[in-house]
Formats: C-alpha cells, structure tokens, sequence
C-alpha cells in the first residue's frame, strides 16, 4: 500500500511544479526498494519500476526512511482517506483534523 501512495504522490509531484522532491516513508523494505539499483524481483516490482520510472523526470528524487512515529500526520490522512473510499487532494489548506498534530511535531504546512 506505501508504494502505491508514492508512486501517485511521485506523479501528483511536476503538477504542481515540483521537479525536486523527497519521499518519505516509514516502511522501510519499501523504501530500500525504491533506492535500489538492481532489478526488483517482489510481488510488488510493477510499483517498484513504474516510481523509479516516474523519478526520471525529477531534477532531485530522494527517498528517506523515517520512524513510524514521525510520520502520524500521513497515517491520519490515510486513515481518512480509507474511510472515505476515494482519493483526496489537499493543496493550499490543511485539513482540520491534521493542524493541531502538524503543530506539534513543528512540520511545514501542507
């Protein structure tokens, strides 16, 4: 499911004009993965290859592993977003629910 979220973020990404970007996640098998150079071989290489192909049209593509912890802000937007059953984009405004948590652990503003 995380190489799914990227992969979509990684093409949602040069639509608003970002052509440097870091990924991070906070599972990490994933994230090795994504950072490899060899060919991956898991149930999950079509995403695999299709991200790595999307970030050859990046200026700068990083991928950073962070802990489960750091990362409670996407877990509550995924969880939404599960429970509404389709995809949501927020560009310009926070999500409510998210403003307090993005406070508190000092990140930027979505």
């Amino acid at each position: 499911m995380e190489v799914l979220a990227k992969t979509q973020a990684l093409k949602f990404a040069p639509e608003l004009g970002f052509w440097a970007v870091e990924i991070e996640g906070d599972f990490l098998v994933v994230i090795m993965k994504l950072r490899a150079t060899c060919i991956d071989q898991s149930k999950i290489s079509n995403h695999i290859w299709e991200a790595k192909q999307i970030v050859l049209g990046f200026e700068i593509c990083k991928f950073q592993h962070i802990k489960r912890g750091g990362n409670r802000v996407t877990h509550l937007l995924a969880k939404d977003g599960f429970r509404r059953k389709c995809d949501v984009w927020w560009v310009d405004d926070d999500p409510t629910m998210i403003q307090g948590l993005v406070e508190e652990e000092g990140q930027f503003t979505l």
